[in-house]
């Protein structure tokens, strides 16, 4: 479930305890009060984030953020079936008219790639553009912190 804002949208936050990034893999050390930037959501539990020049991942519980406003950690897909993005009826009937469709050939790169609001369906961009897709079409691979953009 896509627990975050729209695509692009960013979150920061402050730390309410000190946490010893030693604790975790990738840890980010921060001190009560600091400010993190950059903010996504890994897991239930887990934010990635930025302070100070330094990246790693914190418990969401010693924070300031409030998981539904965290966006989901993008993740990079690679298209193994073309979509032409034309008019949809199954999208059309669900979500009407009004949402863009991103059309893509097998093989291209799919970049911040996360669950759309609407059932087997994603969301994502290329060079060419920003939309809808159907989940199935693609290859998610590992998420990447900071978010990869196409022009990356």
């Amino acid at each position: 479930e896509y627990m975050g804002t729209a695509l692009g949208d960013m979150a920061s936050c402050s730390m309410l305890w000190s946490f010893d990034g030693g604790a975790a893999e990738n840890g980010l050390t921060l001190e009560v009060g600091a400010s993190v930037s950059y903010v996504y959501l890994l897991s239930s539990e887990w934010l990635v984030g930025t302070c100070n020049g330094a990246s790693g991942v914190f418990p969401l519980r010693l924070s300031s953020c409030n998981k539904a406003d965290v966006p989901l950690l993008p993740t990079r897909a690679v298209a193994m079936f073309d979509f032409q993005g034309a008019n949809d009826p199954e999208l059309e009937q669900v979500a009407g008219a009004s949402h863009a469709l991103l059309a893509f050939s097998a093989g291209d790169s799919i970049f911040r790639v996360v669950p759309s609001e609407f059932d087997g369906w994603s969301k994502g961009c290329t060079l060419s553009g920003e939309g809808l897709f159907p989940s199935v079409l693609v290859c998610l691979l590992e998420p990447v912190y900071p978010p990869e953009s196409p022009t990356d």
